[in-house]
């Protein structure tokens, strides 16, 4: 046996959740909501190497001597690992509605996700990471609903974030990178400029960063001084896979002519640069995403029951950066794996209602 891998995993997920919502005057609305949560997960068997002394991963971490002979499906058992936590998450909103068409909200919400085990034993399992928002926002209509205009500020508290890093031998690691701050604004708009010509944008703005260090082990005091501990990403780092501006907009005029319904539509992405690993040794080599914009076009006609479109997509035929990683610690991995959004497609579609 070069390498198995040979788990039984159980997740047992059980929940509890009400909300209330009572009016304080006709337009003040207070509504409250709590979650209770219990989880038990168990992780049990074996990972890794045979004794070929390739990698300390497998059965020279065995708990007890391998069976004699060999069981191929599970030489020994070397992962035995229980995740169990019971709490709660809640919700706080307050709305005042101006009128039918204009109202703004606050909110303050936690919520969790559960903690887990990693495959390399040389590394401890990975606790609940936790995030508490605090949430200004706005939904509104005018001039007799010919323009939507919504939006939202948020700030996020994120404590014990957890983050994969590329290990040895391509297998993952799960770290909780300490504590980090989200502040951003998020915004869209629709405009029916005319009856035949709507207008419509979003987009979102992010400043994302840790607050203290991040540790590839746990650290009380974020210090990473620990022996054997060292600092993966100092404080202040921005966060990975998040860019700082992300938008789009579309322009779509419609028609009709005799039986014929027909459409002309044009739509564009914008997404600034990214940061694709949290560790700064990774950065190191894998370097950053830069920003990319892409272009689409389609217009189309339909009569009763079919339509028919023709449509470019990516029309310039920018290769953006969706990812890009490299294939286990980049110590090892040199080699930069990057997957480009979709080229450029021109295709026609053909659809009939029955």
């Amino acid at each position: 046996m070069l390498y198995l891998n040979s788990q039984l995993r159980t997740d047992r997920d059980s929940a509890l959740f009400t909300d209330l919502s009572f009016d304080l005057t006709e337009r003040l609305t207070l509504t409250g909501g709590i979650r209770a949560f219990h989880y038990d997960n168990t992780v049990y068997g074996f990972f890794g190497f045979g004794t070929s002394g390739y990698s300390p991963n497998g059965e020279l971490q065995c708990f007890v001597p391998p069976t004699t002979p060999p069981n191929p499906e599970r030489p020994c058992t070397n992962i035995d690992y229980r995740a169990t936590k019971t709490g709660a998450t809640h919700r706080i909103n307050l709305t005042f509605k101006f009128d039918p068409d204009r109202m703004v909200y606050t909110t303050w919400s936690t919520g969790f996700r559960p903690g887990g085990v990693n495959r390399l034993q040389s590394l401890p399992p990975y606790t609940p990471d936790y995030l508490t928002n605090f949430e200004l926002g706005w939904k509104t209509t005018w001039f007799e609903h010919r323009l939507r205009w919504n939006g939202a500020l948020f700030f996020e508290r994120w404590k014990d974030a957890q983050y994969g890093i590329s290990g040895p031998n391509g297998i993952t690691e799960i770290v909780n990178a300490g504590r980090s701050e989200i502040r951003g604004v998020e915004s869209d708009v629709q405009w029916r400029a005319t009856d035949g010509l709507t207008l419509s944008a979003s987009a979102t703005f992010l400043n994302a960063k840790l607050t203290s260090n991040a540790c590839s082990l746990y650290s009380a005091d974020f210090s990473c001084s620990e022996p054997g501990n060292s600092i993966l990403a100092p404080a202040g780092t921005r966060l990975p896979v998040s860019s700082k501006v992300k938008g789009n907009a579309i322009a779509r005029y419609e028609w009709t002519g005799g039986p014929l319904s027909a459409h002309l539509q044009v739509a564009g992405v914008y997404q600034s640069n990214v940061v694709p690993s949290l560790t700064l040794s990774d950065l190191t080599v894998e370097g950053t995403q830069p920003a990319y914009a892409s272009f689409d076009v389609a217009g189309g006609i339909s009569h009763d029951r079919w339509t028919a479109e023709l449509f470019v997509e990516n029309v310039a035929d920018k290769r953006g950066e969706a990812f890009r990683y490299t294939s286990c610690v980049v110590s090892t991995c040199q080699l930069i794996n990057v997957i480009p959004i979709r080229p450029r497609m021109v295709g026609i579609s053909f659809g009939q209602r029955f």
